[in-house]
């Protein structure tokens, strides 16, 4: 996915990290990699669903805050919110 991601392939990421999610449903970075994609792709619902996942299933405070300020400002401003970036 990453791969795909950095090539901004974003029908292929999706599939990568997709699968990647089935393996290990509760991984927040997974969630929240899979909601980046679904913003890039125009996606907004899928998007925030995904966000507010990682939001709830990471184990890092860090995590968590960082989830939750790309899900706030997508929340605030879905049509101008800058595109969440993979980290």
């Amino acid at each position: 996915g990453e791969k795909a991601a950095q090539e901004e392939d974003w029908p292929t990421a999706l599939d990568h990290y997709q699968r990647a999610l089935r393996l290990s449903p509760d991984e927040s970075y997974l969630l929240y990699a899979n909601g980046v994609v679904y913003h890039r792709l125009g996606d907004l619902g899928s998007a925030t669903d995904y966000l507010a996942q990682a939001v709830d299933a990471a184990a890092l405070v860090g995590d968590r805050e960082n989830y939750r300020q790309q899900l706030d400002a997508l929340l605030r401003q879905p049509g101008t919110a800058p595109l969440l970036q993979l980290q």
